[in-house]
């Protein structure tokens, strides 16, 4: 930009010596024509024509130089549009992965590679948290001795408490484990670990059917036992929509991939709720009553607050998300 001004001053100061060498030139014609040839020498004639060839040459370095200035003013300003839209494009591309050739996977909108520089030290903590509880829970169980009902509580605290955990945190902005992971790599481990928990879940689940039918005991007559059934419905149900959420591409013409990912997020998040409740009044039965005040609220404060640091960030994405999207449509 400052060369073109520069070049366009150049040009502007020199306007004025333009048109006094035209004038001269035609007053000199003038002369030439109607007074006698005499009056002009042939050195003042070789001049005339030296100034002449200099006032030709002037001119046309001074278009090729306007006309240089114009092209370079275009190409600057071509490349500061293609600046902006690169800038905008690669903000696109954050914020969007599913123009990523690999967006038949789990990189939805959700969550983002990269989101954040440094891990989150709310998953650190409830790592640490729920490896604590997990402890305190087979120390319970294995005290007195092995029976068919010591394996149910740990079976499903290790599922509920690390395995899903880990699963959420995963595809969690800031999580240590997978914040260097690409975000397809990220989406596999998430996968892989909902597998997993839900193996173990369903064990535990097996478990305490089978023994309640030895000992001829009631079947979901409590708190604890309702809230335990309906995680494990919901989570069938979230297992579901994760397939959905994998293939959404291809289910693009029933529902847009954006919504199919947002409702299985969601009903993921109500489905480790659940969960949490349905360990939460575990802790309150009979067993757990007997081992302590003290044990049975320590497990209590533990648990709520690995579900709030487990579920704080999810949940904010899917809101603010759905609201965005929301928010465009409208």
């Amino acid at each position: 930009m400052h060369t073109c001004y520069g070049i366009s001053r150049y040009c502007y100061c020199n306007v004025m010596h333009r048109i006094a060498l035209a004038l001269a030139l035609k007053y000199l014609r003038f002369c030439n024509r109607f007074y006698s040839p005499i009056l002009l020498s042939r050195k003042d004639i070789f001049h005339i024509k030296i100034l002449n060839l200099h006032y030709i040459c002037r001119r046309h370095i001074i278009s090729h130089a306007q006309c240089f200035c114009s092209e370079l003013d275009r190409f600057l300003a071509h490349l500061l549009i293609q600046h902006k839209f690169m800038e905008s494009l690669d903000q696109d591309i954050s914020d969007n992965n599913m123009s990523q050739p690999d967006r038949n996977s789990e990189s939805s909108r959700l969550v983002t590679a990269n989101a954040s520089s440094k891990p989150s030290y709310l998953n650190i903590f409830s790592n640490l948290l729920s490896l604590v509880f997990v402890g305190i829970v087979t120390y319970c169980s294995f005290v007195n001795g092995i029976t068919l009902f010591s394996f149910h509580p740990p079976l499903m605290a290790i599922g509920w408490m690390i395995i899903m955990t880990s699963a959420i945190n995963a595809i969690s902005p800031g999580d240590l484990a997978t914040e260097w992971m690409p975000i397809r790599l990220r989406s596999a481990r998430h996968w892989v670990l909902q597998l997993f928990g839900a193996i173990l879940i369903l064990a535990g689940f097996l478990v305490i059917l089978s023994n309640k039918i030895i000992n001829n005991k009631p079947h979901f007559a409590t708190l604890h036992a309702k809230f335990g059934l309906s995680a494990l419905i919901f989570m069938a149900a979230t297992m579901l929509g994760g397939i959905g959420a994998l293939y959404s591409l291809k289910l693009k013409h029933y529902l847009a991939p954006i919504y199919t990912k947002l409702l299985h997020a969601s009903i993921g998040l109500v489905t480790f709720s659940l969960g949490v409740v349905a360990i939460s009044c575990g802790l309150f039965s009979d067993w757990f009553s007997a081992k302590g005040e003290i044990l049975q609220y320590t497990s209590l404060v533990i648990v709520i607050l690995v579900m709030l640091f487990t579920l704080l960030r999810p949940s904010l994405k899917v809101y603010f998300r759905l609201r965005e999207r929301l928010d465009n449509v409208n």
